[in-house]
């Protein structure tokens, strides 16, 4: 069973009976086995862009163009227009929170 039947199984179960701990068990053991799921944006990205407050200082343009460029696999040139770091900046953030969903 996958965590999500095992999940559906335990549902109406009642917590002390000995089938939801043996439920219980298993979803353990699935959890443990399970690697976790690889996100395109990790935490340190999104920390760092939220860092930024909006407004990004002239040695961090590098960074935001080398990881934006990386993450989406695009080839965007560095620039200094503030329209399209904002829209690098919203899709990086928005793309981690749907991963995150």
């Amino acid at each position: 069973m996958d965590k999500e039947e095992l999940l559906k199984a335990m549902e109406g179960i009642d917590k002390r009976t000995v089938k939801y701990k043996e439920l219980k068990e298993q979803l353990e053991l699935v959890e443990e086995t399970t690697p976790e799921k690889e996100y395109k944006i990790s935490d340190e990205v999104y920390d760092t862009i939220n860092s930024f407050n909006g407004r990004v200082k002239g040695q961090q343009v590098d960074w935001i163009f080398n990881t934006y460029n990386e993450i989406f696999n695009t080839k965007n040139k560095k620039c200094l227009c503030g329209g399209k770091i904002k829209k690098m900046l919203i899709k990086i953030t928005k793309t981690y929170e749907k991963e995150r969903r």
